[in-house]
């Protein structure tokens, strides 16, 4: 294989890439036809595989297997737009104006990716409508891999058949809604893991938000958008009921407090006294304020230091107090897009809910005080 192509042209392939995780170290396929002309990359996991066709000048054919991560790393080293890469059985050389660097080959890898002729559910939306409802959601993805059902995202059919995507981590839980078709076999739900969503993210942030997205989901998921075809292994677990512990709005009772979104994150930052020593087990205290806002405060159990702050709220009902995870609580906010967020809260163990001016809702598990 002897082609030349674009530095600018690889690397959006090679950040998608940099998200393949697997056991083993993640290959990348590199071929050309002979009367082509665009070199194909295929970079493998093993439980993931992106395939992009990059424009190129062919002088000959051929195709060589590396380390996908070598490949990326000489790629950034190349001084000049210009790249030359040719191949022989041992040997992948790759050449950028005076700098000319070589990878040993490895041996092919099998994707272990299987299509569908009848996938359990296909999605149709734009870039930007995907990349906003996983990214209000991403943040609640569980991280204990115990917890299998809650490592990834959800997605499903509301009862008037609108698009939610979900996620919970079991402390705290995040619905959002998009535009787009879903068609989906027996009003089930499909399992998103943790791993593709970020890898779904990553291909999302290198396309228009108007580009069109093309998913087919099954145990094998797939993904297309601006010729990147993504593929990945689907998360087979158990996801809870979310309806079931999201509290209803009841019109008069208990606490509906409507803030700005910005000055809640900047008072909870700042009375944030327990960020580096207990993280999401740490407690903030909320209580009504004798000017009638809100006020924020906390106590470090390290080092007994307090921090106090207030917010100003538009409150009906009366406020009361309640703890919450600063972390949790945070997350949430800077998850959110609305100007506004309203809390609705019924008493003290009730979980609090959360809302802005989208249709999206953030549930955060209460602390005792």
């Amino acid at each position: 294989m002897n082609v030349y192509l674009s530095k600018s042209e690889i690397i959006r392939t090679l950040k998608v890439a940099a998200k393949v995780k697997g056991n083993t170290q993640p290959t990348v396929t590199i071929s050309a036809e002979e009367d082509g002309d665009s070199v194909s990359l295929v970079v493998v996991g093993d439980s993931m595989v992106v395939r992009q066709a990059v424009p190129c000048t062919v002088e000959s054919g051929g195709e060589s297997v590396v380390s996908s991560a070598s490949f990326a790393d000489a790629i950034r080293r190349m001084p000049k737009d210009l790249i030359r890469l040719k191949s022989d059985p041992a040997l992948l050389t790759i050449e950028s104006g005076s700098l000319v660097l070589k990878i040993s080959t490895t041996e092919k890898a099998p994707s272990g990716a299987l299509s569908s002729d009848e996938p359990s559910g296909t999605l149709k939306s734009s870039a930007g409508d995907l990349e906003r409802a996983l990214s209000a959601v991403a943040y609640a993805v569980s991280r204990d891999d115990t917890r299998y059902g809650l490592n990834g995202v959800s997605l499903g059919l509301d009862p008037s058949d609108r698009i939610s995507v979900s996620a919970t981590d079991g402390h705290r839980a995040s619905r959002s809604y998009m535009a787009g078709e879903l068609k989906i076999k027996d009003d089930a739900r499909i399992l998103l893991s943790r791993d593709a969503v970020g890898l779904i993210l990553s291909a999302l942030a290198s396309c228009g938000p108007e580009d069109d997205v093309s998913m087919s989901l099954d145990s094998w998921s797939s993904l297309h958008v601006s010729g990147l075809s993504l593929s990945f292994l689907g998360l087979d677990g158990q996801f809870p009921d979310l309806d079931s512990v999201i509290p209803p709005i009841n019109d008069g009772a208990g606490m509906v407090v409507e803030v700005n979104r910005s000055q809640l994150i900047d008072a909870v930052s700042m009375v944030d006294v327990g960020k580096s020593e207990q993280g999401a087990s740490s407690t903030m205290r909320f209580a009504p304020s004798s000017d009638g806002g809100m006020s924020i405060s906390m106590r470090s159990i390290a080092t007994s230091r307090t921090a106090n702050g207030q917010v100003a709220v538009d409150a009906s009902g009366k406020i009361h107090e309640f703890g919450a995870s600063p972390l949790y609580l945070n997350e949430a906010l800077k998850a959110m897009r609305g100007d506004t967020v309203k809390l609705y809260h019924n008493h003290a163990h009730a979980p609090i809910r959360i809302t802005d001016d989208t249709d999206g809702v953030v549930i955060v598990m209460p602390r005792n005080l």
